[in-house]
């Protein structure tokens, strides 16, 4: 029951509550006055707030360490200051695609690999974009260290014309471990070729054990077969940490066709266009390798070749066409661009920790696109 009040006999609903939230917030108050202060962590529970002075602690076990988006030494995805996208190991394996540019269109939003056709030599080296801008406008380092770009400039009607991006397609996936990407232009500290963002993909260095894999499949339609196998190894070498990590893979992708009858140009009507994937076979050999030369410093090498085989179409040509010469085809012909993608890449290096928390690093980086 609500006592009444003697005054005027009806109940009191205002006096008691007031005075107990007056009490509550000098309580609360005094309690932020004396107490300890806390933050939220990224697993969701309480810790202690951290001194902007203090050192940063070094990241727990199953974290990982990025380098993007910052100088600083053992940063994680969630400590960066600008916003790091971390594709692990496992989602590389799980996401289903077998080529690297397919795959990063499917696990990062803001990253694009167009499906071009009727391309010429873009068919077989697909821009890769990050945020809508142009393939050379993003930046795509291998173990921190810029990597070449392509050789073929994007002539045709497609996505990045004029520009000649990096050939993302030529790193296997086999020797990956795991991508960072900063969706952020980045240009003060990489370069004007970062203005997209960066992508860096970190190779793998693991020892003693050996990864097999085979995957085999067709689309419905019943063309475009593919077949696929890597193999990925590594042994220590020395005592101190030392590894060669190798990587082999192989893979060949039929032809598809999505074209319909040709009502206008030919009699009777046939199939004469052809819009969908081309004919690929690729091959690949990648290598990573680190030698401690001490506690503090140590020499590191790596790299890769990749040999690429593309056959692709143009536009079909009419047996009347000023481009067709009718006595040779007098029903018309569709070209046939066959394309043949050379890539080589060597990376040597010495890092060393100094005094200071300052760090040197000391590297050859060559790279090659044919």
């Amino acid at each position: 029951m609500i006592p009444a009040d003697r005054s005027t006999g009806k109940a009191s609903l205002r006096t008691r509550p007031l005075k107990h939230l007056q009490r509550t917030l000098l309580a609360s108050a005094v309690l932020l006055a004396v107490g300890p202060a806390w933050g939220q962590s990224g697993d969701n529970t309480t810790s202690p707030a951290v001194s902007p002075d203090a050192v940063a602690p070094a990241p727990a076990d199953g974290q990982t360490v990025v380098v993007l988006g910052s100088r600083s030494a053992n940063k994680t995805a969630l400590d960066t200051a600008s916003p790091v996208d971390l594709i692990s190991h496992k989602d590389l394996v799980n996401a289903g695609p077998l080529e690297l540019g397919k795959l990063l269109q499917t696990l990062d939003p803001s990253f694009n690999f167009s499906q071009t056709f009727i391309s010429d030599g873009t068919d077989s080296i697909r821009p890769a974009t990050l945020r809508s801008l142009g393939p050379d406008q993003l930046l795509v380092l291998v173990n921190g260290k810029r990597r070449h770009q392509q050789a073929l400039v994007n002539v045709q009607q497609s996505v990045g014309r004029g520009s000649a991006g990096t050939d993302i397609n030529a790193i296997p996936l086999a020797a990956i471990d795991h991508i960072e990407v900063l969706r952020d232009g980045a240009a003060a500290q990489y370069g004007s070729d970062a203005i997209a963002g960066v992508i860096n993909i970190v190779l793998k260095s693991t020892v003693g054990e050996t990864q097999l894999s085979a995957t085999a499949g067709q689309t419905t339609e019943g063309d475009g077969a593919l077949y696929s196998g890597s193999a990925n190894t590594g042994f220590a070498l020395g005592q101190d940490g030392g590894f060669v990590n190798l990587s082999l893979e192989s893979r060949h992708r039929e032809e598809t066709n999505r074209a319909g009858y040709d009502t206008l140009r030919v009699d009777p009507p046939r199939v004469t266009q052809h819009i969908g994937d081309g004919d690929t076979r690729d091959n690949y050999l990648w290598w990573n390798a680190a030698l401690p030369t001490d506690k503090d410093g140590e020499l590191y090498a790596f790299g890769g070749l990749s040999k690429r085989k593309g056959s692709s179409y143009g536009f079909f040509r009419s047996g009347d066409d000023a481009r067709s010469v009718p006595a040779v085809y007098p029903d018309g012909f569709l070209p046939n661009i066959r394309t043949t993608i050379e890539d080589g890449s060597f990376a040597f290096g010495y890092r060393r920790d100094l005094a200071n928390d300052w760090k040197g690093d000391v590297s050859i980086n060559r790279g090659r696109s044919r």
